[in-house]
């Protein structure tokens, strides 16, 4: 297995670049959700918007005024989780 790096640079306050994405989850003027190759990142502000996407080359940029970058799960994981608790639940009964 290979090594496994993600990488992100802010500017300024108002660029976000990001390096190991594999995809955009939802996103908005205040609210960025992103899945990467380690997991879910959430950027959150105002005025955001997505500069550049290059799914195949893993990379995004961000501008807008940046409050707040966030690690989290992906939505892989989840939907994972959701669906193994739905599955405990039904044993239980």
């Amino acid at each position: 297995m290979g090594e496994q790096k993600q990488t992100l640079r802010i500017l300024d306050r108002n660029q976000l670049h990001v390096d190991g994405i594999s995809n955009v989850v939802s996103f908005d003027s205040e609210r960025i959700e992103l899945n990467g190759i380690l997991g879910g990142i959430i950027v959150e502000g105002e005025d955001l918007s997505i500069a550049a996407l290059n799914l195949d080359q893993g990379q995004v940029a961000i501008e807008g005024q940046i409050c707040a970058v966030a690690y989290g799960k992906s939505q892989m994981e989840k939907t994972a989780r959701h669906k193994s608790k739905t599955i405990l639940n039904r044993l239980m009964k």
